[in-house]
């Protein structure tokens, strides 16, 4: 090779060298268009004015195979929803979808995430009552007997839901850190600023009772099922929260005509049910809420008849505001239930 030659191929490698530096080579979007299966979007509305003393935020619910979006506007009467979407992935892709659901959300808001993944821990417990100071010190310990992970492997939290007689009723909460790893990077990926991050079945229980009021010692039963990930939530007013997880049949038209397949997840059901009436002795279940895709199915009716419960289809939108153009066509109305948990994260 010739002086020459060996010069410009310098001088080629040294300006590829600088285009990096510089940023100046285009990014090559790390999006494969084949991993998304679902995806449905809602016109989005501008804010409205006048709307006092409001703030934009978007809840947006992560599962391991899609994500679903709700944006509203709030102040402290009242809510409004903006607009909202469902993106469906193959497992784990959650940057594909994140950056798909994401697209086009811009100006100020403030963004909540919520991790919805079945490793998740959600134990009540109780303790004696410390100060928060000796509660810090002492939490450790109580949640190493009832996390099923070493804790050295798992990010933890806690809350005091009250206090009485000198006892503690504390809410613990604690995800894998590698699913928080994953999702957190995914999201940064996104170049996403969080203002907070939940937990989809507290965002659950936060969408029920800020739409509906749960009469004193009423038990009430959240179910919600979408594509292969169900959630159990029972939860008594002044009382106990218990969760659990579900495995269910991916959607088909061959499930939802078969009903059959749902036996396993009935017998789940029905065992959780056995147990919180064992430990929590409430006095009876007043309904299930139903939520997730299967809302506008036979499954209601099957439930009913299989359970012997009152089945309702969790509408998220009873104490929030849907402008009319929204509401033309059947899209909000279809895909409603679905959207129960990051509405929840939305009136965070």
């Amino acid at each position: 090779m010739g002086d020459k030659d060996k010069k410009e191929k310098d001088l080629a490698a040294t300006a590829r060298l600088l285009e990096v530096i510089r940023q100046e080579t285009p990014k090559r979007e790390l999006f494969d268009d084949v991993a998304l299966k679902e995806k449905i979007s809602s016109p989005f509305l501008d804010r409205k004015r006048p709307f006092p003393l409001s703030q934009v935020k978007v809840g947006l619910e992560i599962a391991e195979s899609y994500c679903i979006l709700v944006s509203l506007e709030t102040n402290i009467t009242r809510s409004r929803l903006l607009g909202f979407r469902i993106v469906k992935y193959k497992k784990g892709n959650y940057l594909t979808g994140i950056k798909t659901i994401m697209e086009g959300i811009t100006g100020r808001y403030k963004l909540v995430v919520g991790i919805n993944n079945p490793s998740l821990v959600i134990r009540q417990i109780r303790m004696p009552g410390l100060s928060r100071k000796e509660m810090k010190e002492a939490i450790f310990w109580e949640a190493k007997r009832h996390i099923p992970y070493e804790m050295d492997s798992v990010t933890f939290d806690f809350q005091v839901l009250g206090r009485r007689e000198g006892v503690s009723d504390i809410l613990l909460v604690a995800v894998p850190r590698g699913i928080v790893d994953k999702l957190l990077n995914a999201c940064y990926g996104a170049k996403l600023k969080l203002h907070i991050t939940d937990v989809a079945p507290l965002a659950l229980m936060n969408a029920y009772l800020a739409n509906y009021p749960i009469a004193p010692n009423e038990t009430i039963v959240l179910l919600n099922l979408e594509d292969r990930l169900g959630m159990i939530n029972i939860y008594t007013e002044g009382g106990t929260l218990f969760n659990r997880y579900l495995s269910l049949p991916p959607v088909s038209k061959e499930v939802l005509k078969d009903l059959n397949a749902w036996n396993s997840v009935l017998f789940e059901i029905k065992r959780a049910l056995t147990y919180y009436e064992d430990q929590y002795k409430p006095n009876g279940f007043a309904r299930i809420v139903l939520s997730g895709c299967y809302g506008h199915t036979d499954l209601k009716g099957y439930l009913e008849q299989e359970v012997g419960l009152p089945v309702e289809v969790f509408n998220p939108w009873h104490n929030i505001q849907v402008d009319k153009t929204l509401l033309d066509g059947k899209l909000v109305e279809e895909n409603s239930p679905r959207l129960a948990i990051a509405v929840g994260l939305a009136l965070r």
